[in-house]
């Protein structure tokens, strides 16, 4: 049986010693955590092995109760949700109450009520010492669907200032909304202490390949393609598994290209890349040797070079830079520096005068117009009157004029896309066959696009929008939220075309 399977998060991990460690310790000595990692980089994976050794570890004077939680699972969150989850977890060997919801959003007063209610039977359940740990998956998702801050400060003062502040830890793994909320200041969650997952160590990386392979082959070369990135690492050791014949270079080639046309991910993390990230990318790709920080701040345009710091955190939170030296930081891996250079840096300059054009298109099934005319356009016009960036759609298109070089004029001079996907839209013979190869050509000259799913349909088996991070980030359509979620969510949306267009 092949042990390598990259879609499963948890399979064959491995490293981390120290840090587990670390984590326990911390535990024990009443600290929290934020685990911070970009895409694929093992923070599921590792919250999965941190809650096995939780059952089998010593905590004492502690018992410990891992309660793992992922936000991807809850769809719609709302604070009285979350809280609910917590305390469904957190009394699930118990004969516990059933949770009541309460309408006066003292959600978090609820929460202890409850908490309050089963005291008694958790210090049966677990003795004196029982202690919650929570280990929450993309706490930092939470964060587009709440309308404040509150539910992470509620999280604040459980962890740090309630009566049940002794029985309760957090480890928390997000990307950049978790980096800001626990960022130095009033953030709400500035009392976690972070920790960073990437590249495996040389050693970790060896004791993978191990596991399916002789202990006599030669690692380097694939060392040198991936990185040392344990998802790249996995899913060509999986590939490689079936034939272990072909472990050569061409071998090894073969299997990464393989990967790359059944999986979009690369796609997927350079979407989620912000212009200053995409830029420092770029410098390194190109650099001979590595660069330090202040050879990278002169190479780069002035507008960037204040973002230097950040984008390399956050480059470096995706596995795909060397930043451990600051005097020589370098590219982590030639597979995705590879794709990155054959995709999108051959088509830097239309890029750099696409993504200047502050034009969003719609593309959008008129099944679909009351939503995009009540809810939508509205935030567009917000963004028309505060950043000058405009929109159109075939609204615009007046009587008597061609409608179809008017929407390929519209297409060709914007700089982002918004698709309002339905099975009406995937339905569309002149969306399917017109409008979205032009603006996929596009993109392939810098267009961003952003489809923000409407409505309960089968976007999946579109190739095209698969392979682009879909909106809402939890996959729940905009029409099975109530008016209030809708806004909310729309909100964030535009925060993220502001970004995007700028």
């Amino acid at each position: 049986m092949n042990p390598y399977n990259y879609t499963e998060p948890g399979r064959l991990f491995v490293g981390y010693e120290r840090m587990i460690d670390s984590l326990i310790r911390g535990f024990i000595n009443g600290h929290s955590f934020a685990l911070l990692g970009g895409r694929r980089c093992g923070k599921t994976s590792f919250l999965i092995q941190m809650e096995k050794e939780l059952r089998i570890q010593d905590l004492s004077p502690y018992n410990p109760i891992p309660c793992r939680l992922s936000m991807q699972q809850l769809g719609v969150i709302t604070p009285d949700i979350l809280f609910e989850s917590i305390y469904k977890l957190v009394t699930t060997q118990l004969d516990s109450p059933l949770w009541q919801s309460v309408d006066n959003k003292r959600d978090y007063e609820n929460f202890l009520n409850h908490l309050q209610s089963t005291e008694t039977q958790l210090e049966k359940q677990y003795g004196e010492d029982w202690l919650v740990i929570l280990l929450i998956d993309e706490l930092d998702n939470a964060k587009q669907y709440l309308s404040d801050d509150f539910f992470f400060q509620n999280l604040r003062h459980l962890l740090m200032e309630s009566d049940y502040k002794r029985h309760f830890r957090l480890i928390a793994t997000g990307v950049k909304e978790l980096a800001r909320l626990i960022s130095s200041g009033a953030s709400p969650l500035n009392n976690l202490r972070n920790k960073y997952i990437g590249i495996l160590s040389g050693k970790s990386a060896r004791k993978m390949v191990s596991e399916g392979f002789p202990d006599d082959i030669d690692p380097d070369y694939l060392f040198k393609l991936t990185g040392r990135h344990p998802y790249l690492l996995h899913a060509i050791l999986e590939k490689l598994w079936d034939d272990k014949n072909d472990w050569d270079k061409k071998g090894i080639k073969k299997a990464a290209n393989t990967f790359l046309k059944e999986r979009n991910d690369f796609s997927k993390w350079f979407e989620t890349f912000e212009a200053s990230e995409k830029a420092i990318y770029s410098c390194l790709a190109n650099a001979a040797k590595p660069l330090s920080i202040s050879e990278i701040k002169k190479t780069v345009e002035p507008s960037i070079s204040t973002k230097v710091d950040e984008a390399l955190t956050v480059l470096s939170y995706h596995a795909i830079i060397d930043d451990s030296d600051e005097d020589e930081i370098e590219i982590a891996g030639t597979f995705f520096k590879n794709w990155f250079l054959e995709k999108y840096l051959q088509n830097d300059q239309n890029t750099n005068s696409a993504c200047l054009k502050k034009n969003i298109f719609i593309c959008y099934s008129h099944n679909d117009k009351n939503f995009l005319e009540k809810y939508l356009i509205p935030y567009l016009k917000q963004l028309k009157y505060d950043r000058n960036i405009d929109f159109w759609y075939d609204k615009a298109i007046q009587t008597g004029h061609a409608w179809k070089p008017e929407i390929e004029k519209a297409i060709q001079s914007s700089g982002l896309a918004i698709c309002l996907i339905s099975q009406h839209f995937l339905s569309s013979d002149f969306i399917r066959q017109k409008e979205l190869p032009m603006i996929f050509s596009m993109k392939e000259k810098g267009m961003i696009v952003i489809p923000i799913l409407v409505d309960n349909c089968g976007w999946k088996r579109c190739q095209e929008i698969e392979a682009i991070q879909i909106l809402p980030k939890c996959g729940t359509p905009l029409l099975e939220m109530n008016d209030k979620q809708i806004k909310e969510t729309l909100d964030f949306i535009m925060d993220e075309i502001d970004k995007n267009i700028d």
